[in-house]
């Protein structure tokens, strides 16, 4: 079973690796990134940001399928799967353009050094797979929020008595049901 902190943390509004790539700026400079790529010492944070957004991806789809944690009732989770819809339509909107830069410096004509090309196409699939994963995690928070409302509005009702209720035959049995009350009361 998850943790609820897995659930409580922030999912975040965008990537870092995104960002790392000028996500959410208008002009996005393609050989200043391709520039960049070929430092040793920002492919090594490159690589270090793209290992930490896949823990990420694969510690929140981990969550889909668990049940969610008892303390959290099903307005907070209802609440929960709303702002990661939002975040979905956010990210894919967002990353279109950071997507399309980092396949422009996967095309035929570049000669990005192996490694550079690998953490780059991984990256590509990092981000492709956040809108997805925001939907799954929303679907998943409303059908947890569901059987939390279902549970909970279960009534149990008793059968309809017609006529009057005769109080001293209804008592006589149940202390003949449960001996241990019949004893304690006559005590």
């Amino acid at each position: 079973m998850p943790d609820g902190s897995a659930l409580r943390r922030e999912f975040p509004s965008s990537s870092r690796l995104s960002t790392a790539f000028g996500g959410g700026k208008l002009l996005i400079d393609r050989e200043a990134i391709a520039k960049n790529l070929g430092d040793r010492g920002e492919l090594t944070k490159f690589r270090k940001l793209v290992e930490e957004e896949r823990n990420e991806q694969a510690e929140m789809a981990a969550l889909i399928g668990q049940p969610a944690p008892d303390d959290l009732d099903a307005d907070w989770l209802t609440s929960r799967a709303e702002s990661l819809r939002g975040k979905a339509t956010e990210f894919a909107e967002t990353l279109q353009p950071v997507i399309g830069l980092l396949k422009s410096l996967l095309s035929p004509g570049r000669t990005l050094e192996p490694e550079t090309e690998r953490l780059v196409g991984e990256s590509v699939q990092i981000l492709e797979a956040y809108p997805p994963l925001y939907r799954d995690l929303s679907n998943w928070l409303l059908e947890q929020a569901t059987h939390r409302r279902l549970a909970s509005d279960e009534v149990l009702r008793a059968r309809p008595v017609k006529g009057k209720v005769d109080h001293e035959a209804l008592s006589r049995e149940f202390m003949a049901r449960f001996p241990k009350i019949r004893a304690a009361l006559a005590k």
